[in-house]
């Protein structure tokens, strides 16, 4: 075999190496993608606690935004719902007749959306991905 051919067939096999261990790498990380965004089990213990709006922005990490009703934040939040589909984001359409505080919590892949009650407690939560 001359020296270009196992060259070339060195490039390739390193070649395929590094793919394919981007690949495994992937794979591995799809669940480790968003490292920031709140997990369902993290809020479910705030909802089972009742914990208050304070303490969850505390724990946060990444951008939040809280809309509450009687605010101009509140008046953004609406025109956001007004210019999506009712089955899209349901229960956020759903809560934001129900609950006077919404916390939106953004990452890079999650939209979660956190239902405040009137004395600042923790009643529910969307998940969606972006």
């Amino acid at each position: 075999m001359g020296v270009k051919r196992r060259w070339w067939m060195l490039l390739a096999a390193v070649g395929l190496a590094v793919l394919a261990v981007g690949g495994v790498t992937m794979l591995l990380g799809i669940g480790q993608a968003d490292p920031d965004a709140p997990t369902s089990e993290w809020l479910d213990a705030l909802v089972q606690r009742q914990a208050k709006l304070a303490e969850v922005i505390g724990e946060l990490k990444g951008g939040h935004t809280l809309y509450e009703k009687g605010t101009p934040s509140w008046d953004g939040l609406q025109r956001f719902l007004s210019d999506m589909p009712p089955e899209n984001f349901a229960p956020v359409h759903e809560a934001a007749k129900k609950y006077p505080k919404i916390l939106f919590h953004t990452t890079r892949w999650q939209m979660t959306w956190i239902f405040v009650d009137q004395d600042d407690v923790v009643r529910g939560f969307y998940i969606t991905s972006q």
